[in-house]
């Protein structure tokens, strides 16, 4: 994804595009999912943490004020959501 079309997109889900907001968490899902995949080794398991992942960032990014690129933003998130997992044991 370009530079202008972030931006683009984040000022649309500033505005409340909830169009703008899936499309912009679609563009990070492929990543997300390798990184949790390589983490819990389980695909279930990487799904369902991927799931949480993009519904906690779906509420919190309208309000959000980034002082971070998105990508660390989600990928803190991610990661967060990682604890979520009784067996999770961080390598």
């Amino acid at each position: 994804m370009c530079c202008d079309d972030y931006q683009r997109l984040l000022q649309e889900v500033r505005e409340g595009d909830s169009q703008a907001l899936d499309r912009l968490l679609e563009a990070y899902r492929p990543a997300l999912y390798r990184y949790l995949r390589s983490r819990v080794r389980n695909e279930q398991d990487a799904d369902d943490i991927l799931q949480e992942t993009l519904l906690r960032a779906s509420r919190a990014l309208p309000q959000t004020e980034l002082r971070v690129p998105l990508d660390h933003w989600l990928f803190r998130i991610a990661t967060n959501c990682l604890r979520l997992l009784p067996a999770y044991l961080p390598p």
